[in-house]
């Protein structure tokens, strides 16, 4: 559900509370001091950066994304977001202003929010505008909401030297004289390989988790009902041990072998194993886990790991650390891999 003008500003004020379980991977943010806006930057493991402005005004908050891959001469793209996801099935018109001048349009639509997508010279005139500016402005049907440019320029700026763009020719924040050639080359992400895919079984019937009971859940949560099981190979099985509040697929993810014995967490934690918000993808043999310190849905970790025949291992990490109603597909990157499935 989007959130409201006056919950991004609760969150402002509050969300400094929110610690996430694991930050180590994140990059360096740079937040501005506008009460009713944040910026910061978050760049994955490859360089590819993004920076995000959220705050709101009267009525509907805004925010934008300004997202570049690591390549010399990759574009700026640019995403803007209204926190209300009404609009007509052929989408809205939208207009963007700067310090009360207008400087693009954009065409809007809907969905968990409303969304439009700027690219080309357009997307270069909105970011380099932002560069000296007080405020922009989204108008149309499902907009109208400010946002605070202060911190635009160094969040921008941070993008510019995490990608080696600093005092180039390709720079946005620090524009120079260095060729584009300069810019050194982007690391390449690791690539993981998976072994045959897994299927999903019947619970084994002398399974102690087929007894699962309060004690494995934590803070006294009940356990919601049988645990989904996936066979990963001859001698182990995965768990889905449900936990907590049913709506959200909390569960305990472990692994056991095959009889259902020696079961140990399957994320690498210890003693009875992670609880946090999962799925399974037996398909792809990917498992997707959220966890969020205080049980909030637009703010925290979302994880994807990929089954590799003897464990589990990172392929995708997403994390939001400020809690502005932003959906988890629009979440920026810290980690990426490349995965190789069987032929």
């Amino acid at each position: 559900m989007a959130e409201t003008s006056a919950w991004r500003k609760l969150c402002a004020l509050g969300g400094a509370a929110l610690v996430l379980t694991c930050m180590t991977s994140a990059r360096a943010q740079v937040r501005g001091a506008d009460p009713y806006g944040k910026w910061w930057t978050t760049c994955d493991n490859t360089h590819a950066c993004s920076v995000y402005g959220t705050g709101g005004g009267d009525g509907v908050a805004v925010t934008v994304i300004i997202r570049r891959e690591p390549d010399p001469q990759a574009p700026v793209r640019v995403t803007l977001v209204a926190d209300d996801p009404r609009a007509t099935a052929g989408g809205a018109a939208w207009r963007v202003f700067i310090d009360d001048h207008p400087i693009v349009a954009a065409r809007a639509r809907s969905g968990k929010v409303m969304l439009a997508e700027l690219n080309g010279p357009d997307a270069l005139t909105l970011v380099t505008r932002l560069l000296s500016a007080r405020e922009m402005r989204l108008e149309g049907p499902g907009a109208g909401g400010a946002l605070g440019a202060t911190g635009a320029a160094a969040a921008l700026r941070q993008m510019d030297e995490e990608q080696g763009r600093s005092g180039g020719v390709t720079a946005i924040a620090a524009r120079g004289v260095r060729p584009a050639t300069a810019v050194p080359r982007a690391p390449t992400p690791p690539v993981i390989e998976i072994g045959s895919l897994p299927t999903q079984v019947n619970l084994p019937s002398d399974s102690p988790l087929g007894r699962l009971d309060r004690r494995r859940c934590k803070s006294g949560k009940e356990p919601l009902g049988d645990p989904k099981v996936y066979r990963l190979n001859e001698d182990t099985l995965l768990w889905l041990a449900p936990c907590g509040k049913s709506d959200r697929g909390q569960a305990l993810v472990l692994l056991s072998n095959a009889k259902g014995g020696k079961i140990r967490a399957a994320l690498g934690g210890k003693g009875k194993g992670e609880q946090v918000e999962a799925q399974f993808d037996a398909r792809r043999a990917v498992l997707t886990a959220f966890e969020s310190e205080h049980g909030l849905t637009d703010c925290g970790k979302g994880v994807d790991y990929v089954w590799t025949g003897d464990e589990f291992q990172i392929v995708r990490e997403r994390e939001m650390s400020q809690c502005v109603g932003l959906p988890r597909e629009l979440w920026p990157d810290t980690f990426r891999a490349v995965v190789r499935r069987p032929s």
